[in-house]
């Protein structure tokens, strides 16, 4: 089953859906995330590894002390498709409701 991208009208409705998100010029997603230290950060990304798995879809990570960027490309389509905004919208679910600053 091939993916498909998706157009640019539905990537700006989806942009009120998961507005933390950025489309990044790789024509991926992007979300930052911020955490008190780099055990709460760890703790964020296995959560998410673990939706991943289920999902079958894997991000890219980047990890340091109290950070975390999650990216998310379909790379089959070399672009966003339902299986980045089905994912995104799940990690949204475990980030914290108020990030440190």
């Amino acid at each position: 089953m091939s993916a498909t991208p998706l157009s640019a009208s539905v990537l700006a409705k989806l942009a009120t859906q998961l507005p933390l998100w950025t489309v990044t010029e790789t024509r991926g997603l992007e979300r930052r995330l911020r955490f008190p230290d780099f055990a709460a950060a760890l703790d964020f990304v296995n959560a998410c590894g673990q939706l991943a798995e289920q999902a079958g879809h894997h991000p890219d990570f980047e990890l340091g002390y109290g950070r975390v960027v999650v990216r998310l490309l379909t790379h089959e389509a070399s672009a966003i498709t339902t299986k980045d905004t089905a994912l995104a919208a799940q990690i949204d679910r475990l980030a914290p409701t108020k990030e440190p600053r």
